[in-house]
């Protein structure tokens, strides 16, 4: 007997936790955070989790045993004497997790999970993680060294106990996403995020080519784009969403060739291959192309040990935009230049840097004329705009640390991003909005979505012809009723439902 228990990601974006079990096996299909659920109990800067009872107790997490890190040890505390730990036996009660893609709403509580349970992922995946980590993403749910990362290769096979696994390549906004066929007493299909409008859409054909010969009984189909409500902001970039990257390209490359001033590109962090049409819209407009540190640092290690991705952008195609950072206030130097004025703001280049800035510093592998940093060089951006393009991943900071009060600066920010919205990225950018104002920029709109259309989830379901279909991944799954095939059963799950298949 196969079961489903979803503990997150149905009527919900992202969240992603379904255990799927077959006697005594026991797999969960990605382990990842609900920004929406967390944002209904916890709020930036001033509430936020601390340790994994903060999520056992607003539910974020299940409460399952043999699963967590640390969920077996407790404290004891004593007025009167020392605090001590009592470890509680706990024996291992999950065999493996498939992590979908390098998301945070897929991976993002991996890291509290038993070391001894092993994740399964594309190599390119878990390449992200790992450099993730070495970003400075190093919250209590994040750390990931204790993990057992283990590289599944493309169409390659798999038996944990009870179960045979698939794993796919599929296209996403994120390289490296997968889609999973789980072989057992009923087949599972599960999709993860995928498109078929990306430069990579032939990875999403093959997987819908070699699925379609398997007798699949549940389809875990994303339905991200079905039925998305739209305020006001919504709509605005709802209405400029392209068909394709190639459209984007055009439209970056139309944008750009008519500006005599700066522009500036927003984009997701990860998505290294809207990098790559930058570059070459930078290239053919003649302008130098400055790239933040933390996606910078991802584009130059991606392969730093294998070619995962092949052709990428290289250090001579660009430069690397470093963060304001301020210079510590117990180095010799600054001691000595604010010995009058203690509380000044000192920029740092290289001294005290952290976690990827300082490894790209400090490792010779790249020459100091290749970085950005600094109030004057700043300015020299503002004194000839015309000559750059700056692609960041976070618009208002890249905004506040280039605007000099002294000079204002006019001319073009594209907004690159087309994923849906949760209340937090909706604030996002209603600030984004009033930055804009303020820096006297024109907003433009150049992107395509992470996840599929809705006729093109029609003609994956018609291919994969499942016997029955559980939406994941949408805040509306009746609209499946609108575009599932006639002969296709349509199943609701609901959270911490547990469905016998």
């Amino acid at each position: 007997m196969t079961s489903l228990t979803f503990y997150g990601g149905v009527n919900e974006i992202g969240g992603n936790k379904i255990l799927i079990q077959e006697k005594d096996t026991n797999i969960f299909l990605d382990f990842g955070v609900s920004f929406k659920k967390s944002n209904e109990y916890f709020e930036f800067p001033l509430l936020q989790p601390s340790n994994i009872g903060d999520l056992l107790k607003t539910r974020l997490i299940p409460d399952l045993g043999g699963l967590y890190r640390y969920h077996n040890y407790r404290a004891k505390y004593d007025n009167t004497g020392p605090i001590s730990i009592i470890k509680i036996a706990e024996e291992k009660q999950f065999d493996a997790v498939l992590l979908s893609h390098a998301h945070m709403d897929h991976y993002g509580y991996l890291g509290l999970l038993r070391g001894d349970i092993p994740i399964y992922l594309s190599a390119v995946s878990k390449k992200f993680i790992e450099l993730y980590y070495r970003t400075g993403r190093t919250k209590f749910n994040e750390k990931i060294k204790h993990l057992l990362l283990e590289e599944m290769n493309k169409n390659s096979e798999l038996e944990i106990k009870d179960l045979r696994i698939k794993r796919y390549d599929v296209d996403h906004s994120v390289l490296g996403a997968s889609a999973y066929f789980i072989e057992g007493k009923a087949n599972v299909v599960y999709t993860g995020d995928f498109r078929l409008h990306g430069n990579k859409g032939f990875l999403t054909e093959e997987f819908l080519r070699l699925v379609e010969k398997e007798d699949v009984d549940y389809l875990l189909c994303e339905g991200t784009r079905l039925g998305l409500e739209k305020n006001e902001e919504e709509k605005i970039i709802e209405e400029k969403v392209l068909n394709s990257e190639k459209e984007v390209k055009n439209k970056c490359m139309e944008i750009i060739e008519s500006e005599e001033d700066l522009v500036i590109y927003d984009a997701s962090q990860a998505d290294l291959e809207r990098v790559k049409i930058l570059c070459q819209v930078a290239q053919k407009t003649g302008r130098e192309l400055l790239i933040d540190s933390k996606k910078a640092f991802l584009l130059l290690y991606i392969n730093e040990t294998e070619n995962l991705l092949g052709d990428l952008p290289k250090i001579e195609d660009f430069r690397i935009l470093l963060s304001r950072s301020k210079l510590s206030s117990s180095t010799n130097i600054c001691k000595e230049l604010t010995k009058d004025c203690p509380d000044f703001f000192l920029e740092r280049f290289k001294t005290g840097r952290r976690n990827h800035e300082r490894e790209m510093l400090t490792e010779n592998k790249f020459s100091e004329s290749q970085f950005i940093w600094g109030p004057e060089m700043r300015k020299e951006i503002l004194n000839n705009p015309n000559e750059y393009i700056i692609y960041t991943s976070n618009g208002p900071l890249s905004l506040l640390h280039c605007k000099n009060y002294q000079k204002h600066f006019s001319g073009t920010y594209i907004y690159g991003k087309a994923e849906p919205f949760t209340e937090e990225m909706e604030f996002s950018f209603s600030r984004l909005l009033r930055w804009l104002k303020l820096c006297n920029l024109k907003l433009e709109h150049a992107h395509t979505s992470g996840h599929c259309f809705p006729d093109d989830i029609k003609n994956a379901i018609e291919i994969i012809n499942p016997e029955n279909l559980i939406p994941i991944h949408t805040e509306h799954p009746e609209e499946f009723k609108k575009i599932i095939p006639k002969g296709v059963n349509l199943m609701r799950a609901e959270l911490n439902d547990k469905l016998i298949l």
